[in-house]
């Protein structure tokens, strides 16, 4: 029986790859957000200079379909399937002003990308040699810990910011 290695340099391009696929994943999806929000309080202002900028921000507004389409498929996997705790996240996304109808399922995509995207790039390195099991556990704890509760932090902030700018 033959064996299977892979190159050090796959597994660097590899781990190259899944981290910045995930970065323009988080960027994009915040970043649509934002121009929602600017579009919206450009228009309510009155400052509408041009009507063919106020369309191009509407369309532009929410990120990049297939990314929104990827991480509704993969957050349908990860949402709870207890009743209650659907209901209080979905409450929790309204409250930071998150009112899509897939915006559960995209937020448990995102919540369960940044936990699976760097336990593969830490097997990956793992079945490579590049790293031991421990460099590798002492790495991966931190990051999959922060891939689980960042989202939440995120949410919390945003939730924050939001019921401050309408007390104002």
């Amino acid at each position: 029986m033959t064996e299977f290695a892979i190159s050090p340099n796959v597994i660097r391009i590899a781990a190259f790859a899944c981290v910045s696929t995930l970065g323009y994943l988080v960027l994009s999806l915040l970043a649509g957000g934002d121009r929602q929000i600017q579009c919206r309080l450009d228009e309510l202002s009155g400052n509408k200079e041009d009507l063919f900028e106020l369309s191009r921000a509407r369309a532009m507004r929410g990120g990049t379909p297939l990314l929104k389409s990827a991480l509704t498929r993969v957050g349908r996997y990860v949402i709870p399937n207890n009743e209650v705790k659907q209901r209080q996240l979905r409450m929790r996304l309204i409250h930071a002003g998150i009112y899509a109808p897939s915006a559960l399922s995209i937020f448990a995509g995102i919540r369960a990308l940044l936990t699976i995207v760097p336990t593969v790039c830490g097997c990956l390195a793992l079945a490579s040699g590049l790293l031991t099991v421990e460099s590798v556990t002492y790495f991966l704890a931190p990051v999959v810990a922060i891939g689980m509760i960042g989202p939440n932090l995120w949410l919390g902030r945003r939730t924050k910011k939001r019921q401050t700018n309408l007390r104002q």
